[in-house]
């Protein structure tokens, strides 16, 4: 199994890629113990060996009793073993003599060779090492070699120094040297530490370092090695606790496995790892070699946390004074521990399973009174200042409130949490707050209304962190809370929360839309910000579920409340919903006023997504518009604010919109890397209306790509799972057309043409919905129905038509009513279109637009056939193919 990994995988293909033109190479794939040297290596050699490279492995042996030049015998015996004697005498040569002397196998291969001249130790050693040299670059003429050398660390010096002969005669070869080494194995005077230097001087050698897995290869490790898709509680553990350092991620995951603990994850509310056995002998053999006052020190260490001061230690340990800076100076020497740079009197363990080792095998009951005793004395060494400390007092409190004091635990990481969620820290609020819950179990007589408020604070940090579905989970309980309580503010704040920021069009939240209107109810008729922003959110929900009156007069009550009470935060809120109301072509200038309210409110309240909301209000109605300079300045300021915000579903958005761009200017390739980065963030911020713009935005892509095709199964199950939806009925319809299939086609399209379209809704998704049906009408054939479409399209000519509330841009309306009039042979009304919308298409630099423009006009000329119209035609197909390409 391999995960990640992916940068250092392109440096060693690109050596690979090197010594395989005759540029030899000499790489070092470095990193502690069980970080995945060796598996990297086996990855490289995977990949060589498709190269058409031949890869010989040399192992270095720990202990002792291994026979000088071990590795490399390994590698010699491993080519000898399948080459024909002749051709191994033509590739070793002379030399074969001497490298028989040391590789038995040789000789045995090619009897009857001369015993090496007897020379000078030094003379004899250049002739070998010049022998295997010369073999190796020689063997490779013929087929390109890797040799891997694994665990130099453990190589003899004799070993080493061939390598250092070998690297300096690499140029010119097809040879490429990998070789693999622990950086905490090098001690000053280690024989390896001498050759790196003498090899680094002469820049004969590129160091590759291995640090531990990312959170996200983690999760991909877990997924493989279990068959699960791990919780994103589970893996920020396993991370936590491992730092990515595969081997430990392993042993962890092997012992989850054998406990059954990952049979139902989703079932798991909170997870701690313990580490196994097999690790815990992997840190010991560091620690065994340490003295006892060191253990010591390290054990109380180890309580304090990963980092520690020699301040709170003095007042700790029972070590003290010089002594104590002799043990810490052992432990750095065994680097066990390591100085924080720049701060004088801090250390740090050099990895989270030392300390981890050492505080597993202190008992609970001395855990607990070292835990109270640390964070007594933090509290007076930190007195005057606490807040920066707040977070390591709540550890300390919390872990000894099983001894008592169970309040300062729970006001510790009460206020550890609020200090973590202002500075934008939510993953870090949300364990805190919940820090604070669990103490607040061991009180004999619990407080239903502080549980209620804790649970409001970590349901919000969760949210903020993208945590959907585990802050839906908390806000629902604290809601029951709340409601036993007769505390409709808290219910309320739980509604909104659980409702949370994002939804799907085209789906009913009923669980949300219960919460809040019951929150409603529960607040009365008086004016107050919560009814301002229960309502507002009540208006987005119904919205999404299609109920458009209710969700109408929502937004105004809504907004009419807000200007009354003077909240900007929730003028905020009921702006932003309410200029949704605002879609129609007339009413641009309206909605952009409202945008420019909405960022005053953002201004006013300090709250920047309600910035990034107004910034993309005002970017979709400036594309509308086509004032695409304008657009550019709102992304790039959406942007802004997303990133300043940190929240995960603003930035994927923002990402969005980037695609967006690059989609609108051609730019495919981009376009999708962005889309799929997007995409990736509305999961980890569990936002669907993210990913559904992805989707739609993707569909807009592959259309213009011409591989509309691929789309088609997604469209049809949009269709089925919303039917409800015209837009993504007439997507369908549309999808058919392009793809030629007629009675399909017909039926969507007829699906929709009831009345003449008299019931398609007069909502945001009406120009687009046209649009699609322009192209199924054309198909058709269906001028009468062509007629209707043209009608209702006509207010939109001379604006532009937005998917998906900004997920992608179909260029001037003006074009899709040029294909309608060509449907109905008004031929005059087309020119005039096809012209308007050639103009802003071009204008926003949209060459894929300008080129449909160009094809479609084209087809009407063709169609109406007049003098002149094919030779014009013929000039459009060659513009379209020009800007196409």
């Amino acid at each position: 199994m391999f995960v990640g990994r992916e940068k250092e995988m392109d440096e060693l293909r690109a050596g690979l890629e090197d010594a395989l033109s005759g540029k030899g190479r000499l790489l070092m794939l470095v990193g502690e113990p069980g970080i995945g040297k060796t598996r990297t290596s086996e990855e490289l050699a995977t990949y060589a060996g498709l190269r058409n490279a031949q890869v010989l492995w040399g192992k270095c042996y720990e202990g002792e009793g291994a026979p000088a030049y071990w590795p490399w015998v390994q590698v010699i015996r491993s080519y000898v073993h399948d080459r024909e004697p002749k051709e191994l005498m033509s590739e070793m040569g002379p030399g074969a003599a001497d490298i028989a002397h040391v590789v038995s196998e040789v000789k045995e291969r090619l009897p009857g060779l001369p015993e090496p001249p007897v020379l000078e130790p030094e003379q004899a050693r250049f002739r070998l090492f010049d022998s295997i040299t010369t073999f190796l670059k020689n063997a490779s003429k013929g087929q390109p070699i890797v040799l891997v050398l694994d665990d130099l660390h453990w190589a003899d010096k004799p070993s080493l120094l061939l390598l250092q002969f070998l690297a300096r005669e690499l140029r010119g070869s097809r040879l490429m040297v990998l070789a693999t080494y622990r950086d905490v194995e090098l001690r000053r005077g280690h024989p390896l530490a001498d050759a790196l230097g003498e090899l680094a001087r002469e820049g004969l050698s590129q160091r590759i370092l291995l640090r531990g897995l990312t959170d996200r290869d983690v999760a991909r490790f877990i997924e493989i090695t279990a068959g699960i898709t791990p919780p994103e509680a589970l893996v920020t553990a396993v991370y936590r606790e491992t730092e990515g350092n595969p081997f430990f991620v392993n042993e962890i995951v092997r012992l989850l496995v054998a406990d059954g603990r990952l049979e139902r994850p989703e079932e798991v509310k909170s997870w701690s790892v313990t580490i196994p056995q097999g690790v815990r002998e992997v840190v010991g053999r560091r620690l065994d070699h340490l003295s006892e006052d060191c253990n010591s020190v390290l054990t109380i260490a180890s309580v304090i946390g990963r980092e520690f001061g020699l301040d709170a230690m003095e007042r700790v340990s029972d070590v003290t004074g010089d002594r104590l800076l002799e043990v810490l100076e052992e432990a750095v020497g065994a680097r066990v521990v390591a100085e924080v740079p720049r701060t004088a009197g801090r250390y740090s363990f050099t990895h989270a399973l030392i300390r981890e080792t050492l505080y597993e095998e202190l008992s609970t009951a001395r855990r607990v009174r070292l835990h109270r005793q640390i964070g007594e004395v933090l509290e007076g060494l930190h007195r005057e200042a606490l807040d920066p400390h707040l977070a390591e007092l709540a550890h300390h409190f919390s872990e000894a409130a099983p001894g008592g004091d169970v309040d300062k635990a729970i006001d510790y990481a009460r206020r550890a949490g609020e200090r973590a969620a202002a500075l934008l820290a939510y993953e870090e609020a949300a364990e805190l707050y919940g820090l604070a819950l669990q103490a607040l179990d061991l009180r004999e007589a619990t407080d239903e209304d502080q549980r209620c408020e804790l649970m409001l604070a970590r349901g919000e940090a969760l949210n903020s962190a993208g945590s959907r579905d585990q802050a839906r989970g908390i806000f629902e309980a604290a809601a029951g809370i709340s409601r036993e309580l007769g505390r409709p503010d808290k219910q309320a704040r739980a509604a909104l929360g659980f409702a949370g920021p994002w939804d799907e069009y085209g789906t009913a939240d009923t669980v949300a839309i219960t919460l809040l209107e019951e929150a409603l109810a529960g607040l009365g008729s008086e004016d107050s910000t919560l009814r301002v922003r229960v309502l507002a959110r009540l208006s987005w929900e119904l919205f999404y579920a299609l109920e458009r009156e209710p969700s109408e007069e929502c937004s105004r009550q809504a907004l009419e409340i807000a200007q009354r009470v003077g909240d900007p935060r929730a003028l905020g809120d009921a702006l932003w919903r309410r200029q949704a109301a605002y879609h129609r072509p007339a009413e641009v200038q309206k909605r952009l006023q409202m945008a420019d309210d909405l960022l005053q409110a953002a201004r006013d309240s300090g709250v920047g997504w309600l910035a990034a909301h107004g910034h993309w209000v005002r970017m979709e109605v400036m594309m509308q518009l086509g004032d695409i300079q304008a657009v550019d300045v709102e992304i790039e300021r959406h942007a802004q604010e997303a990133q300043e915000s940190r929240l995960p579903s603003l930035i994927g958005f923002s990402t969005l919109l980037r695609a967006l761009r690059a989609l609108l200017e051609g730019r495919f390739e981009e376009a999708e890397r962005l889309g799929r980065e997007a995409f990736a963030l509305g999961q980890r911020a569990q936002a669907p209306l993210l990913a559904q713009m992805y989707l739609i935005q993707l569909m807009i892509l592959r259309w213009s790509q011409g591989r509309l095709d691929e789309m088609e199964a997604l469209v049809r199950a949009g269709a089925q799972q919303s039917p409800d939806v015209p837009a993504f009925r007439a997507t369908l319809a549309m999808t058919y057309a392009d793809l030629g299939r007629e009675e399909q086609a017909k039926v969507e399209f007829e699906g929709l043409a009831v009345d003449d379209f008299s019931n398609l809704p007069s909502d945001s998704n009406l120009p687009l919905t046209l649009a699609y049906l322009a192209v199924a009408a054309d198909f058709l054939n269906d001028a009468r129905r062509a007629a209707a479409l043209y009608d209702l399209l006509l207010p939109y000519a001379g604006h532009n038509i937005i998917v998906g509330a900004g997920a992608a841009c179909l260029g001037s309306a003006s074009r899709s009513l040029g294909i309608l009039a060509t449907t109905m042979g008004r031929w005059e009304d087309a020119e005039k279109h096809f012209g308007d919308a050639l103009e802003m298409n071009a204008s926003m630099g949209a060459r894929p637009l300008v080129a449909w423009t160009q094809h479609d006009h084209a087809n009407m000329l063709l169609r109406r056939d007049e003098p002149g119209d094919r030779e014009k035609a013929l000039e459009l197909v060659s513009a379209a193919l020009d800007a196409a390409q």
